[in-house]
């Protein structure tokens, strides 16, 4: 029995020096194609140049959309050959320029408020197809800013961005493929109230350049709040009240109601006061916040729903501000999302405690805006505190 016991420990022992030295050859092996590897993802790493992000600027904040084209539907008095399907972004319509064409859509609006050294960001998917050139990469495609003023046909301002510059500096090539194009451009001190800014692309030369999902976004300055603090609340609405002609169980941000501005009925209930009534005074700010939900994609800034903003006096302060198009986050308008909006006024010093401040929503547009938690502030310097 001792012998027997003693040959089958012999044989356990080869048995497991056997599967140590298989062990032993596989961890090796294992370990050389790990080198291997390293070795080509090094290789293949110094061959590859990753895209760089653009740089934001500094100290500034979303303000609201300027314009938004997907080019999704063939406008009635559009060429449908401009309008291409193959090969999209996603699997939507683009916009096709050719050289006889040269230029693309181009989208104008007229500066109404101080906008001195804010940002204009653009931005925009272009793709070259190849085939149309010996040499794809040579093309002239440019994105264009400009400005005119009283109408006349002369430039206060003409700034070209050269889409082949922009690749460069950003490690990336267009050819067959889609790429996001993103500009910062500074508004500079020539720019004055009522000059009518340009935005489009011009292809004179090298073959087509597809355009898709054009947009231009106004980044204001960050508001200096830090020698301010608030001081009371004199509105508050959320929408309740059932009586409101224009109030709905549609939608709520709280509560079950609120209201909805359209051509049917184009104000939302707001507030009046005088300047003395509302306990406020020259310097002081008057901060507005509400939510605002919609279902549709806004197009540009012209025909929005506004919160307006009025002093009446001699004077007769007048001013409007777009809530569909600062229904937005992450680089994308919200459709059927509540969105907080902050509106900052500052009370000038061509008013009396007499003048009566006046601020309401309105929308003189088929297209429906909801509106709740209405909220208006009085910020005063932390000395008046």
């Amino acid at each position: 029995m001792k012998g027997l016991f003693f040959c089958q420990l012999c044989i356990l022992r080869k048995i497991t020096l056997v599967l140590l030295k298989k062990l032993s050859i596989y961890i090796l092996l294992l370990f050389l194609c790990t080198q291997c590897t390293n070795s080509d993802q090094t290789q293949i790493e110094s061959k590859f140049t990753r895209s760089i992000p653009t740089d934001i600027p500094k100290n500034i904040q979303f303000g609201h959309i300027l314009f938004d084209y997907t080019f999704d539907n063939v406008p009635e008095d559009g060429n449908p050959d401009e309008y291409k399907r193959e090969n999209s972004v996603n699997e939507t319509f683009y916009f096709a320029i050719s050289n006889e064409r040269e230029f693309g859509p181009s989208y104008q609006f007229e500066i109404s408020k101080d906008w001195q050294n804010d940002y204009i960001n653009v931005e925009f998917d272009v793709s070259k197809p190849s085939g149309y050139e010996p040499d794809p990469l040579n093309h002239q495609g440019f994105l264009v800013i400009s400005a005119e003023r009283d109408g006349l046909d002369s430039f206060v301002i003409y700034k070209s961005f050269p889409i082949q510059e922009l690749l460069k500096t950003t490690n990336r090539q267009m050819v067959d493929v889609w790429q996001r194009m993103t500009v910062w451009y500074q508004i500079p001190p020539a720019i004055q109230i009522g000059d009518q800014l340009k935005f489009y692309i011009w292809n004179p030369s090298a073959g087509n350049i597809h355009i898709d999902n054009f947009k231009a976004t106004h980044w204001p300055k960050k508001l200096d709040l830090s020698d301010y603090g608030i001081s009371h609340s004199v509105y508050e609405n959320n929408y309740e009240d059932e009586r409101m002609k224009n109030a709905t169980t549609e939608k709520a941000a709280r509560g079950i109601r609120s209201v909805v501005i359209s051509t049917e009925n184009q104000f939302g209930k707001g507030f009046s006061n005088t300047i003395m009534g509302m306990n406020a005074e020259q310097g002081d700010y008057i901060h507005v916040s509400l939510r605002a939900l919609k279902y549709h994609h806004s197009l540009n800034d012209k025909s929005t729903a506004k919160l307006v903003y009025t002093i009446r006096n001699a004077e007769y302060f007048y001013q409007t501000f777009s809530v569909d198009t600062r229904i937005w986050s992450e680089g994308e308008q919200l459709l059927d999302t509540w969105k907080k909006i902050d509106y900052w006024f500052k009370i000038p010093k061509q008013v009396n405690e007499r003048d009566k401040i006046e601020i309401y929503t309105y929308n003189p547009n088929n297209t429906p805006v909801f509106i709740d938690d209405i909220k208006i502030d009085v910020w005063k310097p932390n000395v008046n505190l």
